[in-house]
């Protein structure tokens, strides 16, 4: 059975390593969609550090991807709303998206 188990942005990356034994996958807390490509954020050094340690481990890494917003405290049906109402705007973010994974050597995503 393959199991994958979460950590969240900023935790030290030998937390990984206490599980990396029962785990097949990490998913790493992430990126926040926005309305258009530029409004999504990138992953920062802290994610990074948790792509590179589960790698290390011989993990796969996932990037999370969520439509939480900071103005409102939660999980915002707007953003999606706003973002699926565009065909644009829907190729221009997963094309983001999709240089992202690539680039940085994630294996893929979870939305």
């Amino acid at each position: 059975m393959a199991i994958t188990g979460y950590i969240e942005q900023g935790s030290a990356p030998t937390l990984i390593d206490r599980s990396a034994r029962a785990l097949a996958t990490v998913g790493v807390d992430g990126i926040t969609l926005g309305k258009t490509a530029r409004d999504v954020t990138t992953p920062d050094a802290s994610e990074l550090a948790l792509l590179g340690r589960a790698h290390a481990d011989g993990l796969r890494a996932e990037l999370l991807i969520s439509n939480y917003d900071n103005a409102i405290g939660d999980f915002s049906g707007q953003l999606g709303a706003a973002l699926l109402a565009s065909p644009t705007n829907i190729h221009d973010v997963a094309l983001h998206i999709g240089n992202l994974v690539s680039n940085e050597g994630w294996d893929g995503i979870t939305v």
